[in-house]
């Protein structure tokens, strides 16, 4: 999901010197793919649930902010409602780091589908992992899941085959395929039971 959450801050505008506000409680891979496309990771405080809150958002936007990228983990997602508006009223993007939260949801709705979108990992010890590294960007916006089906592939248009974008390798394999897909068949029997 390092390399989904990379694609995802580059294809959303996000760059040199844009200030993205992040949680404390992460891994490095939030910050490092911040930083990755020259933005400025800034990390604010957790609230009693150990998730990013809201009341630190509102403290750390500045003219450079960009983005607020929650992290949901640990089976919970961060309050998306207070989260939302906070980025309606400022005109910030929401992209979540929802590598650990596979099944989480707020109010119904499952973490990484707020906002731009949001990036799952299916790294071996996750809920859902394959036999290597891995992970799945679910998206909102035509436009950006567009650009990120070529940026997956050197930024090869997928019906003419020529280069529009700087791109990268980063397509998950069939064999991981295979073994997720198979494991996909029992998931909710195993998250759920």
């Amino acid at each position: 999901a390092t390399d989904a959450l990379e694609m995802l801050v580059n294809v959303s505008g996000i760059g040199q010197d844009d200030e993205v506000i992040i949680s404390t409680h992460t891994m490095i891979a939030t910050a490092s793919a911040i930083s990755a496309n020259g933005a400025m990771p800034i990390p604010v405080e957790c609230g009693s649930d150990h998730l990013i809150d809201p009341k630190s958002i509102e403290k750390a936007i500045t003219s450079k902010t960009k983005c607020i990228m929650p992290t949901q983990l640990n089976g919970r997602t961060a309050n998306m409602d207070e989260i939302s508006r906070i980025s309606d009223e400022n005109n910030l993007v929401i992209i979540e780091d929802s590598a650990q939260a596979l099944g989480s949801k707020y109010k119904g709705k499952n973490a990484g589908t707020f906002g731009v979108g949001g990036c799952i990992s299916f790294y071996p010890a996750k809920v859902l992992g394959c036999l290597g590294d891995g992970g799945i960007i679910l998206c909102n916006d035509k436009k950006i899941y567009e650009n990120l089906i070529m940026m997956r592939d050197h930024g090869r248009d997928p019906i003419s085959g020529d280069i529009l974008l700087w791109g990268r390798n980063s397509r998950l394999d069939n064999l991981q395929a295979a073994f997720l897909n198979f494991q996909f068949q029992y998931y909710e029997d195993v998250l759920f039971f």
